[in-house]
């Protein structure tokens, strides 16, 4: 997972979720330990990634942040495990 992509999540929270319910997921996501839950890798945002999403953004049919989900799929040769419809 990338900080755009979990900026996406904060900003889906934030338009339909009680006030700091986006505060809770961030501090959950961010955290090193996280007992119990699924861990997070977190990839560092470079060129490279913002190239290749904004290629993918370019051919249409999605937004900038799953374009980013599925650049970093792409450089980590791994699938993107998604709800959406894009």
């Amino acid at each position: 997972m990338t900080l755009v992509n979990l900026g996406e999540v904060a900003y889906i929270l934030e338009r339909t979720s009680d006030t700091g319910a986006d505060d809770e997921v961030w501090a959950n996501l961010g955290a090193e330990s996280r007992p119990g839950g699924v861990p997070v890798r977190w990839i560092d945002v470079h060129d490279t990634l913002v190239r290749r999403a904004a290629a993918i953004e370019a051919r249409g049919g999605m937004s900038y942040t799953n374009a980013f989900a599925a650049a970093t799929a792409s450089v980590l040769d791994c699938a993107v495990p998604t709800g959406g419809p894009e």
